[in-house]
Formats: C-alpha cells, sequence, structure tokens
C-alpha cells in the first residue's frame, strides 16, 4: 500500500483556517477577503 505525504495539505488547510477566522471578526477588510480567496484557491490546487 501507498503511503500518501499529506503535510502540504494540512499546512496549506491550516493557512485557510487562519485567515477565515480573521475574516469572519472583521468582514469589512477587503484584503483579508481578498487572502482568503487566494488561499481556498492554493488549497483547492493542492488537494488534486
Amino acid at each position: 500500500m501507498k503511503i500518501i505525504d499529506l503535510t502540504s495539505f494540512e499546512k496549506t488547510l491550516a493557512s485557510l483556517f487562519e485567515v477565515i477566522k480573521i475574516y469572519n471578526s472583521d468582514k469589512t477588510n477587503l484584503i483579508t477577503r481578498d487572502s482568503m480567496i487566494q488561499r481556498f484557491e492554493y488549497t483547492y490546487s493542492i488537494s488534486l
């Protein structure tokens, strides 16, 4: 059985959760929103 290394995915997912928490505390900050979108795209691309 082949073992899959999920370290990169776990790090990007943690990074996404971090910015989501920040965005939820202040939804008026557009820079945080843009960062959240970018981190989501990056996390999604890593998961493929």
